[in-house]
């Protein structure tokens, strides 16, 4: 599947193209900590530092995909290299790009992610990762299509001559973010030998930039669309920039009973950021000191305990995430994993305050969420089975009412899950299909499918006389 917001279990909903803003169809728990400026349209189009792998291989590494749309300006490109030197130094790079035009009037999307780096060890015990990440996100926007050109008249001439909400076609959406970031790794006893108990510091530091904006210059017949955010009849704008500086120190030990497994693992560290916020035509800074622990019990593949749990400190007191899962093996017999997941975070900046054109809109003070998810899932591997169970409460949900104005609700919204995936081949043919159910106590609120089908049939195997698979 070329589409990321389809190679998933469960869809991401988009605007109707590739690569236009994705969100969850199925209500997703995202870990959280400390500030968080509150624009995730384009999340799953980007690249971090920590997605890149590094590969070591007596020979070079090259992975090319690439796929053509319906005109020279519709392609999707993901490229991987990786080599690795004399010495043990390895170079890795990864490379993404997302063009598509789209059916519709100027609703374009254009994407590019690049993140490559090194690993260079020293001796046995000393990893270095200097890796460099940068990811551009830009998208028309024409703000949907008019519903009577569709639905109202007797003659449709094809999605390009729907009227679309925003005729104008100067609104446009750009994101963009790049990070430098070191990671060292250094042990002070063990090695990598399986029965050998190991002792390894790290430290990671990161800077990064993010820019946030989206114009809509000269208004015209676009003003109507914008209503109480339109506060300058010249035109439209808001911008935001952050620079962020990330510092983490951890000990760790861990021990090996099979080389490249540990059998336990803990973990415990401090982690500091700084932010300078340029939020037009207002600056601020601030920092989030948290306290990090980790814990895995993991002695065979037949039971596994992982624990992690973040405190914040200082002026990020009564902050917190803690999150644990539980897995037991039973052989043919299957594998039953239960999970829990709390956090308690601020708001989100574009829920705090937002200016339009330098003007403040609104400047609130609410209460920090609190989330809670418990799942549990059973699975049958030997006939493709799985099903899972899932619900989430959260209290003092944000959200945008009707008007497009941040709000907060004090009663608290639960919402229950369960997904059924059952995957299964005769001969050389697949069946993938996933059922998922979802229902909310706030449906006013949270505007989510009630269910969910996803079905695939497809041919997997060796041809050409078994050369090509």
């Amino acid at each position: 599947m070329y589409d990321p917001a389809r190679r998933r279990p469960i869809d991401y909903g988009t605007l109707g193209n590739l690569g236009s803003s994705a969100r969850p169809l199925l209500y997703e728990t995202v870990p959280k900590r400390g500030f968080d400026v509150g624009v995730h349209a384009f999340d799953i189009y980007r690249v971090q530092p920590n997605d890149l792998r590094f590969y070591r291989h007596s020979r070079s590494f090259s992975e090319v995909f690439f796929t053509q749309g319906g005109t020279q300006l519709d392609g999707l490109l993901n490229a991987r290299l990786a080599r690795t030197f004399s010495g043990g130094t390895t170079f890795s790079l990864d490379y993404r790009s997302i063009n598509h035009l789209g059916q519709y009037r100027y609703q374009r999307d254009k994407h590019n992610s690049l993140t490559f780096g090194v690993w260079l060890p020293v001796g046995k015990r000393y990893d270095g990762f200097l890796i460099f990440s940068k990811n551009v996100n830009r998208q028309q926007e024409n703000g949907g299509i008019v519903s009577d050109t569709v639905f109202g008249g007797a003659e449709f001439s094809g999605p390009i001559n729907a009227e679309i909400r925003l005729p104008d076609e100067r609104a446009l959406t750009r994101v963009a973010d790049q990070t430098l970031q070191l990671t060292q790794h250094l042990k002070f006893t063990g090695t990598a030998d399986t029965g050998s108990r190991v002792l390894r510091a790290t430290h990671v530091f990161a800077w990064s930039k993010h820019d946030y904006k989206f114009a809509d210059a000269g208004l015209a017949q676009d003003s109507f669309f914008f209503d109480t955010f339109l506060v300058d009849r010249r035109g439209i704008r808001h911008f935001a920039a952050l620079n962020r500086l990330d510092n983490s120190f951890t000990l760790s030990t861990f021990k090996a009973k099979n080389r490249g497994r540990p059998s336990d693992v803990l973990t415990v560290g401090l982690t500091h950021s700084f932010f300078n916020l340029n939020q037009e035509p207002r600056d601020s800074t601030l920092s989030n000191l948290f306290a990090t622990g980790n814990l895995a019990i993991t002695p065979s593949e037949k039971f596994a305990f992982v624990a992690r749990g973040e405190l914040g400190l200082l002026a990020n007191f009564g902050e917190y995430h803690v999150s644990g899962e539980l897995v037991l093996g039973f052989g043919k017999v299957g594998q039953l994993r239960a999970g829990l997941l709390s956090q308690r975070y601020p708001p989100s900046l574009l829920h705090h305050r937002l200016y339009v054109s330098k003007r403040l809109l609104w400047e609130n003070d609410f209460e920090k969420p609190l989330e809670n998810t418990l799942f549990a899932t059973y699975a049958l591997p030997l006939i493709g089975l799985e099903m899972t169970a899932r619900t989430h409460l959260i209290s003092n949900y944000l959200y945008f009412d009707q008007k497009r104005v941040a709000a907060q609700t004090t009663a608290p919204l639960q919402v229950v899950q369960f997904m059924v995936r059952e995957n299964f081949a005769l001969g050389p043919f697949w069946f993938d299909n996933t059922v998922a159910l979802q229902q909310s106590n706030r449906s006013e609120l949270l505007r989510l499918p009630r269910w969910f089908t996803k079905n695939s049939v497809y041919f997997s195997g060796k041809i050409f006389k078994k050369r090509l698979q």
